[in-house]
């Protein structure tokens, strides 16, 4: 997230893709399965990462939850460790990040909002705002490469897990679809 004063400067381009911001529970807990405002209890500990999006989404979503914070730099697998080590209830994750933990780790954690992401999340290009120029060229060729498939080739290149990214195209599909 950027600061005000960083607002006030800059520019951003049109979405290169958009992450997706998922809530994981230890496999076999079942209480968040039917309703996640269950989480919003004072009983209930989420897993964040101090002034990381976790930590903005558990304030702002759950406010009466309880938050195990992990430092600012840590691995953000941490938080999901500590679900699976019962320190937390509810990790807030994204979901390119959380899959090679899952994926090296199967049956610990499950995403209970698979399907149906809590927050998604754009990645831009930042330029300043007074180059308008500099602007318009990034956003006509982002707009190409998508509009080509170029972006989309690239993204399946690098990312292989399924539904962990959305790609803008001419409407915006998970993907892999």
């Amino acid at each position: 997230m950027g600061s005000t004063s960083e607002g006030a400067q800059a520019a951003y381009s049109i979405p290169v893709l958009f992450n997706i911001i998922h809530l994981y529970a230890r496999e076999g807990d079942d209480r968040f399965n039917d309703d996640i405002q269950k989480i919003n209890h004072e009983d209930i500990i989420i897993a964040t990462q101090d002034g990381g999006v976790s930590a903005h989404l558990a304030e702002e979503l759950f406010p009466d939850a309880k938050t195990f914070p992990i430092v600012r730099n840590s691995d953000p697998n941490l938080q999901l460790i500590n679900v699976t080590t019962n320190k937390a209830d509810i990790a807030i994750l994204g979901a390119s990040i959380s899959q090679g933990y899952i994926k090296n780790n199967p049956k610990k954690v499950k995403i209970i909002t698979k399907g149906n992401p809590v927050k998604t999340y754009q990645t831009t290009y930042m330029y300043s705002i007074n180059d308008q120029a500099l602007g318009n060229l990034i956003n006509s060729a982002l707009r190409q490469l998508q509009y080509e498939g170029t972006t989309e080739r690239i993204i399946k290149r690098y990312i292989k897990e399924k539904e962990v990214i959305y790609i803008p195209q001419s409407s915006s599909r998970p993907l892999y679809e």
